[in-house]
């Protein structure tokens, strides 16, 4: 016979006894109608244990439990929840009927009774051991929470699947399943920062043609969206003829930051350009067009008195520039 198999044989036999003793005269005040009640749920509780209908029985069994807590009735809760193969609840529940039933002399079989399950569950149980970091802000195992921060956490769990989630604010959750053996020992080790919820940094930048980098990255120019990871972040926008702009954000996860930038024209650029457009070398001093004129002028007039009839066009001037006779008019 398999060891589900035979605690459940053994489930349905506790019941027979337990059923009898469960509702017992009780030694405080409490209404005949909320006794019946208790009973009730007790007693269809039982019925459906025999069957095998763990899972229906429960509720009953804690229904009747809100009404009166026996330890007759949170007995048959601890083997309910072993035979859905709740063995950590199952195990709570059994503790509690030790609490309940020390120094009671008449309950003192089902006190050993119900040890004797613990010591069967916990050799059937595995051990996870769950090492968190990354600023967590919940811990949860099967849906349960069991912690509100970075650390190390042990406990106890029954043999098969299952599932560790860590959570943080602005962060994705991160969550690891795995398969644990009786008797065996797991460790798992999340990071609670590992899944940043991307933010959304937005760039208008004026001039329209300016270049916009994101971390030193050319992104666009002009406007510019894009999403970026959660922290600080360095926004540079450029464009010819204007004075450069460097700007220092930092982005919480999940959020969105508009920046407009409005480039200021670079004046003293613009004013070294003219001066170079102006006195560009030899050809852009004013006394070498002074000069330049005067040949020209001399030219002018020297090859319009040189082009009367009978003479030669004059050829040459200073600095090798040719000036070629004006026409007679």
């Amino acid at each position: 016979m398999t060891r589900g198999r035979r605690w459940m044989v053994e489930t349905c036999g506790a019941i027979a006894v337990i059923a009898i003793v469960a509702f017992a005269p009780p030694a405080y005040a409490q209404s005949e109608a909320e006794i019946q009640q208790a009973r009730a749920a007790f007693e269809e509780a039982v019925r459906l244990m025999q069957q095998q209908r763990f899972s229906d029985a429960i509720p009953l069994l804690e229904r009747s439990l809100a009404i009166r807590e026996t330890a007759p009735v949170v007995f048959n809760l601890g083997l309910a929840y072993r035979g859905t193969g709740d063995f950590g609840r199952s195990m709570e529940a059994l503790r509690r009927v030790v609490t309940l039933t020390e120094g009671v002399a008449r309950q003192q079989e089902l006190r050993a009774r119900a040890l004797q399950i613990i010591g069967e569950l916990a050799s059937s149980r595995a051990q996870l051991v769950v090492v968190v970091r990354g600023g967590a802000t919940a811990v949860a195992v099967d849906g349960r929470t069991i912690a509100n921060g970075d650390g190390t956490y042990e406990r106890e769990v029954d043999p098969g699947r299952h599932t560790v989630e860590v959570r943080r604010t602005g962060y994705e959750p991160v969550t690891h399943s795995l398969e644990v053996r009786a008797g065996g020992v797991e460790r798992v080790e999340l990071d609670a920062s590992a899944r940043p919820i991307t933010s959304t940094l937005r760039v208008s930048a004026d001039p329209p043609e300016a270049d916009v980098r994101i971390d030193g990255a050319l992104v666009g120019t002009g406007l510019v969206e894009r999403a970026v990871a959660p922290g600080r972040h360095v926004i540079e926008v450029r464009a010819q003829g204007y004075r450069a702009s460097r700007l220092e954000v930092s982005l919480e996860p999940g959020s969105m930051m508009v920046r407009e930038i409005v480039l200021a024209p670079d004046r003293r650029r613009q004013r070294d350009a003219d001066d170079g457009r102006s006195s560009g070398g030899v050809l852009s001093q004013w006394w070498f067009w002074t000069a330049v004129g005067a040949v020209v002028v001399g030219g002018a007039v020297v090859a319009i008195v040189a082009a009367q009839p009978g003479t030669a066009p004059y050829e040459g001037g200073s600095l090798g520039t040719t000036v070629v006779a004006l026409p007679q008019r």
